[in-house]
Formats: C-alpha cells, structure tokens, sequence
C-alpha cells in the first residue's frame, strides 16, 4: 500500500476519509495541522475522528489508526505551508505517492472575499508547490460539483469557464482553484485528479451528521435561528426558491464508497469525477420535511416571478438563506463516470432530518 499527505484531516471529509482508507488503501498518511504543540494538534485530530467514526454502526480502532498517521505542523495559506526544511527533507525521504488536498473556506460572504481567496485559491497553489518540494507523485484535489455556477440541467465532468455566473464568491473560488491547480500541475509535471462533491450529508448507516455542521445542518440551524420572529404567526411566510428542483445529498459514507471505485479503477490524470447521488427528494419536498421538523409549517418554498414582492420578514430571511439560494433554486443533473450506485429517498431523508435536529445547538427563543 501506499503513503498519502492530507490537508483538511480535521474537518468532516478528511477525517471521513482517513477512518475509510488508512490501513486499506494507504499504508500511512502525513496530515497538516494547525497548533501551538503538538497536544493541541493531535486533540484536534483525535475529536474530528471521533466525531466521523461515531457515526458509523461500528466505531473504527483510533488507537490503530493514529498508529498509522503522521501529524506535520502547518498552514495552508504560506509558502511550503509553514513547513521547516528538516521535516520537509523527512518527507522527501518517505517517499509519498499521492496528495489529498480536502482543505477550504466554506465562507462566501463578499466582505470576506480576501480570505477565502487566501484559502481556496492561493492555498491551492501553495499546496501544488508544496507537493513539488516534497517529492510527492500526484495531486488529489476535492472541489464541489457547484464550480458550474448558476443554471440547470447537465453539469459535465470538465472544467468550467471562469467567466460563467456564480451563486457565491465560494462557488467562483472553487472554480479558480480548479484553473489554477491544472496550471500549478502541468507546469510541475504532477498528474492531478479532481473530485467534486454535491451536497454531503451524515453517514448513511446511522443518519447522523458524523462531524458536519454545514450544507443541510447550517441550513436547518440559520432557518431555525427565525424560529422566534416567527412564533405566533399564522400566516404563509414565503421562501423563493424553485419546488420542483432538486438539491443532490450524497451520504458521506456512499462519497467514500465512490472515492474507493476510482482508487478501484486508478486514478486517472487529468479526470474530473463528480461524487453525488442518483436522486433525492424534489426541493420542495425536502424543504417541507426540514421546515415540519422545526415546527414551523408556515413556512412554503415559492417560485420567484417578475411581481413577486417580499414583506419585510420575507426579505430578512432571504438574506438570511442567501447562501443556500442556489441549491433551492437548482435542477442540476451531474454527469458520471462511475456507476450510479445509491440516491437518497424521502424516507431517508426525513430520517438524516430527526437525527440532524438533535445535534443542532440549544434553540435561541428570543425573538429576531
């Protein structure tokens, strides 16, 4: 087996990806973390793996695995990461075969625009850099299926145009990091594979969120935050966004089944592989089934038309959701290159749904 660098161990992807693949399919993985000592960086370490592996029916051997892992102190938004040139001739001297860059900003906010380039865009490029001097084989990128930008209908595997429209500076920076890799790569003779994941959920053996706080869970919690401006009210309060449309949920255990097909299949240069699902629940069905579970049913999905005029609650909560606008305005279909395997039904959804609710942070009941 072989030997993998990861960025992003600690967050919901890559600690997922290390309880699935070290000892498997990697013999031992190098992670890059953040911290004042080295305690500090492996307890970060250690409650992101206890979060994912909670969430399976079995919880992983930790002691086994962090057996298997090295931790590197560093920071993806320097040159060589930070990284002191005693510990980067280590690394040359392991000889590591492939690089797994999880590692972003899930910001999208123009005010913080600076800061998510700093990350997803010239951290990219850092870390290309970073896995030249390191002697690392090849570059191992995951992006978002949503580097397409606004519009609907088939998403090819391809790079898309910088030019296209974007939801969110998070959407255009992921795109630029795309660009960017694939010229950092070809000029360091580096093969690069992308991965871009729809919409991930929890764990599809237990429902549970299994360390994320973000796509369906952020969006449950900034809905819930107006639970208090809403109390009382008896009237349809609208949300726009399109009905029949579809936000595509992949469980993050089914994202590293697909991951393993194409390690199965051997990673290709130059490939750009989308990690989502077959099918899930219309948009307005999924909306309904998250609003029914908070208890606040007056809420109703609603398409945008030229007259559609919002009151002023309507507009609040539009800002509020204003990062989640594009999934509820989407009817996007991702091209694969690996079979379609699994889908999320309504059932199931419900089911990520109730288990979601109890791990959203303690209900706010003042009023907004």
């Amino acid at each position: 087996m072989s030997t993998v660098f990861v960025t992003g161990s600690t967050g919901f992807l890559g600690s997922h990806f290390l309880i699935n693949f070290i000892g498997t399919r990697f013999e031992r993985a190098f992670v890059l973390i953040r911290g004042a000592s080295d305690e500090i960086r492996r307890n970060k370490l250690l409650s992101a793996l206890k979060l994912a592996g909670e969430s399976y029916r079995e919880m992983p051997n930790l002691d086994a695995l962090l057996s298997r892992v090295t931790i590197v102190e560093g920071d993806i938004s320097q040159e060589n990461f930070g990284v002191s040139e005693p510990v980067m001739t280590a690394l040359r001297a392991a000889k590591i075969d492939q690089f797994w860059h999880f590692a972003a900003s899930l910001n999208y906010e123009e005010h913080r625009r600076e800061m998510i380039k700093a990350t997803n865009i010239d951290g990219a490029k850092f870390a290309a850099n970073f896995c030249k001097a390191a002697g690392i084989g090849r570059f191992v990128h995951i992006s978002t299926a949503y580097t397409c930008g606004l519009g609907n209908g088939p998403v090819p595997e391809a790079l898309h145009s910088l030019e296209t429209p974007f939801s969110n500076y998070y959407e255009e920076s992921k795109c630029n990091a795309e660009h960017a890799l694939v010229e950092a790569c070809q000029a360091n003779g580096m093969p690069l594979t992308i991965f871009r994941p729809s919409m991930v959920i929890g764990n599809s053996q237990t429902k549970s969120p299994g360390g994320s706080d973000t796509a369906l869970y952020g969006f449950m919690r900034e809905v819930r935050r107006l639970k208090g401006a809403l109390r009382g009210m008896t009237d349809t309060v609208r949300v726009l966004g399109m009905p029949d449309g579809e936000v595509n949920f992949v469980p993050v255990d089914q994202l590293m089944i697909d991951i393993g097909l194409v390690l199965d299949q051997g990673l290709a240069d130059g490939e750009i592989y989308h990690l989502s699902s077959d099918f899930c629940p219309r948009t307005e069905r999924s909306f309904g089934m998250i609003c029914e579970q908070l208890g606040m049913e007056n809420l109703k999905l609603v398409r945008r038309s030229e007259d559609t005029a919002l009151n002023k609650l309507e507009r609040v909560l539009e800002d509020k959701l204003s990062f989640y606008a594009s999934y509820i305005n989407s009817r996007k279909q991702f091209e694969r290159k690996i079979p379609r395997s699994h889908g999320v039904t309504e059932e199931e959804f419900l089911a990520y749904v109730a288990e979601g609710m109890k791990h959203l942070p303690a209900e706010d009941t003042t009023a907004h």
